[in-house]
């Protein structure tokens, strides 16, 4: 496919996505009864506002590209082309610079960004963690829960609904007729913590010193991010639905709760690493450098 036109679907297709995400959350507010409406509205421009500056320069930099590309061709330039017969290569150039080849890219980053990734990953990710758990945000409780019905009636036909039980908090629950267990959605029902993680380390991935692969990476930064929470999301929520449904048809809610956590864990897991490894493998390739590193140190 022309690269012109695989760049002009790509960003049509991260704009319908915004507007689908406009679309859901003004459906979701009118079923809504919590107080912390506003403070998801606020999260969610707030996302708006982000997402549309990527966009903006995702699209400056596909037209920049496009102009390149018609000089290069107008003036008659060949691109050298190198082939790699190992799929990972580490090499001295002119500079005594290391390079990390991979996939017909050169990569090379600088220990300050590796470290800043390896610390401040984990921090990032906690105080991620610890704001969604805030009580502004049990608006992602109640999300979760109207998302989770909306499944079991659509699937089960179960006329499930979201209650809010005195003394919990606040806290939304799952009431499906006739079973034997109401599930009452906290904030690690909602996968808070896989969030934090994912968010927390896909933000501070390294960027390699190569003009080629750094041009691009906040745009497969933000498409990781995407694809990940969104799918971590949709997984969580048929682990919910599975869950409310299965004690309704006589199967108990602790023999079956750890189970679809393992099981949805595991996949997530999988998922996660085969999007980061094929979008922004320098979350990988950065470590690896590093030990690359110390490792020709040690020789020397």
């Amino acid at each position: 496919m022309n690269q012109n036109i695989s760049n002009k679907i790509k960003i049509w297709v991260f704009l319908s996505l915004m507007i689908l995400l406009a679309f859901l959350m003004g459906t979701f507010i009118n079923e809504m009864e919590l107080d912390a409406k506003f403070i998801m509205v606020i999260t969610i421009l707030t996302i708006f506002v982000i997402l549309s500056y990527i966009l903006v320069d995702r699209f400056h930099n596909s037209i920049r590209k496009l102009h390149y590309n018609e000089k290069a061709l107008n003036s008659k330039c060949k691109l050298k082309q190198i082939n790699i017969e190992n799929n990972y290569e580490f090499k001295q150039n002119n500079h005594e610079i290391p390079l990390l080849l991979h996939n017909g890219k050169e990569y090379s980053f600088s220990k300050n960004s590796i470290f800043l990734f390896i610390l401040g990953a984990p921090l990032l990710s906690l105080l991620i963690y610890l704001w969604l758990y805030m009580e502004i945000n049990y608006w992602l409780n109640e999300i979760t829960s109207i998302n989770t019905v909306f499944f079991l009636n659509l699937i089960f036909n179960s006329n499930a609904e979201v209650i809010f039980p005195p003394g919990w908090g606040g806290n939304p629950a799952i009431f499906v007729p006739n079973s034997t267990w109401t599930a009452v959605i906290v904030n690690r029902c909602t996968a808070a913590p896989f969030f934090s993680i994912i968010t927390g380390s896909i933000v501070l991935i390294p960027q390699s010193n190569s003009s080629d692969n750094k041009k691009d990476l906040l745009w497969r930064k933000t498409k990781v991010l995407i694809f990940t929470n969104l799918g971590l999301y949709f997984l969580n929520i048929l682990r919910l639905t599975t869950l409310c449904y299965l004690p309704s048809i006589g199967i108990p809610h602790d023999k079956i709760h750890q189970t679809l956590l393992l099981f949805t864990s595991f996949f997530g897991v999988l998922f996660y690493v085969f999007i980061t490894f094929k979008l922004s493998p320098e979350l990988y390739l950065s470590i690896y450098y590093l030990y690359l590193i110390k490792k020709e140190r040690k020789r020397i």
